[in-house]
């Protein structure tokens, strides 16, 4: 019996590239359509030009397409995520609809996954010679400092371009956090992985929709959804300042006492209140991020809402 592969593709405002990547990944299927059966669930997440109409007809014509449409933008990890609880397939695979993200590489996933025993397998970005150099850097800045502070989910130069088995994806899908961050999450399951490694390429037309405040939101979520450390380098930050705070008390005791030094000082003295006040405002804003995170979760809204869907059940 022939494995079911499902190919998720979160798309917001892709009209321009749309049409070729839904052609590249048919030829795809076409090569593989002897051993697998295929299903592409595209997720519009609120698009503003003409993306949901151009996936509506591609969806008519072709029954192996499936279409999500969210009433508004809820986030790439959301449509990723929706994706996820509509795919019925052994292998799903998520991937970006710009075409930084090769669909040939699809095949490669494919062998690995079935040539070994692991149930994730992730794709590499070996080059980064498309981005700017803010996201190129920030993007190695980002990584080491999430594997220092998590002892649970390690990451390296990955995005959202992966494949995972039905048994990772069940176990996802039992995880309710609010504040989503796929790459951390499917890495906290400890599966065996694998890898394979691409040059990622340039957009084929438009502008990229992850803005640099999107990657910033990105990347603390999953800081503070996968570490408990800088809550605990907080303490640490509290018990050093008491005991500089308690030695200076020391020192200016022993000066007023034991000797006549005059020691005028004030411009000093200012200096150090303001760094130590902008230091306990740093970490009542740090503390404030945990509950605003916490808060969230309370609520327990929906993740994304959907407007329509085209040849789901």
């Amino acid at each position: 019996m022939k494995k079911f592969v499902s190919i998720i593709v979160p798309l917001l405002n892709e009209e321009s590239s749309l049409k070729i990547t839904f052609n590249e990944l048919s030829i795809i299927r076409k090569e593989l359509i002897s051993k697998y059966n295929f299903e592409l669930i595209f997720i519009d997440d609120g698009s503003d030009d003409d993306t949901l109409n151009i996936l509506n007809s591609i969806a008519e014509k072709n029954d192996f397409v499936k279409v999500l449409s969210f009433t508004r933008n809820f986030g790439h990890q959301s449509a990723i995520l929706a994706g996820y609880e509509f795919a019925k397939g052994d292998f799903i695979i998520s991937m970006d609809g710009d075409m930084q993200d090769p669909p040939s590489l699809i095949i490669d996933m494919l062998k690995k996954i079935e040539n070994t025993d692991a149930e994730v397998v992730y794709a590499i970005r070996e080059k980064r010679t498309s981005d700017m150099f803010f996201k190129k850097n920030s993007a190695k800045i980002f990584y080491k400092f999430f594997n220092y502070l998590s002892s649970e989910s390690k990451l390296e130069n990955v995005g959202d371009f992966r494949l995972i088995t039905k048994k990772v994806l069940i176990k996802i899908l039992e995880l309710k956090e609010k504040e989503i961050f796929l790459r951390g999450m499917i890495s906290w399951t400890g599966f065996k992985s694998e890898k394979v490694f691409y040059d990622r390429p340039k957009r084929i037309s438009g502008e990229t929709k992850f803005t640099n405040k999107k990657m910033i939101n990105l990347a603390l979520n999953g800081l503070i959804q996968f570490s408990s450390k800088p809550l605990e380098l907080t303490f640490l930050i509290g018990v050093f300042m008491a005991l500089f705070s308690f030695l200076s008390g020391l020192i200016v005791l022993f000066i007023k006492i034991f000797t006549d030094i005059f020691v005028p000082g004030l411009a000093s003295i200012i200096l150090v209140i303001i760094f130590f006040c902008s230091i306990q405002i740093f970490l009542i804003g740090l503390i404030g991020i945990y509950l605003s995170k916490i808060f969230n979760q309370v609520k327990k809204r929906p993740r994304f809402l959907i407007k329509t869907k085209i040849n789901l059940d």
